[in-house]
């Protein structure tokens, strides 16, 4: 990818990240919260475009997968007597099935947010419990990935290039 901008001033960018970094990691061991969870929704916000838009759709996708995480998890157990091993991809699967009919509907249509906040909840242990501490440790990543973004779009900016990633 051509950055557009000297490497010297480039690395003020990885350094801000390393700096914000080391913060989460601190954050998350003080709060007993998953880190690697601040990580996904970070990172995930620089898939979305990087706007205040995206960073809205994101946070409802992400906090509505852990509740379908949830959802999906509580169905399974109840239908495995009837179903057996096809319980879990049948509830999967039609999870899957509404959280990408969900892309019709304005705000809703971020479906990898979703498959992210599912994801998590299962990566966690798939306790209900967990929710809450998980939808914090997202939120505060996703926030570390907006000042992210506008330190990176700040630093372009301030030598007159358009950042390659941000929509």
């Amino acid at each position: 990818m051509q950055i557009g901008i000297k490497i010297r001033h480039f690395l003020e960018i990885p350094l801000v990240i390393a700096i914000l970094s080391f913060a989460w990691m601190e954050v998350a061991a003080r709060f007993n919260l998953h880190p690697w969870v601040g990580f996904v929704t970070w990172g995930a916000y620089f898939l979305t475009g990087c706007s205040l838009k995206s960073a809205g759709r994101e946070a409802l996708g992400f906090t509505l997968g852990l509740f379908f995480g949830l959802i999906i998890h509580f169905l399974a157990f109840k239908l495995q007597p009837m179903l057996g091993d096809h319980a879990a991809p049948l509830v999967v699967g039609i999870a899957a099935f509404i959280i990408v009919s969900l892309e019709l509907a304005p705000w809703f249509d971020m479906a990898p947010s979703y498959f992210l906040g599912a994801g998590v909840y299962f990566a966690a242990g798939g306790e209900p419990q967990k929710i809450p501490l998980l939808f914090v440790a997202g939120m505060v990543g996703l926030a570390f990935g907006i000042l992210s973004a506008l330190h990176r779009g700040h630093v372009f900016k301030r030598h007159d290039q358009k950042d390659p990633i941000q929509h």
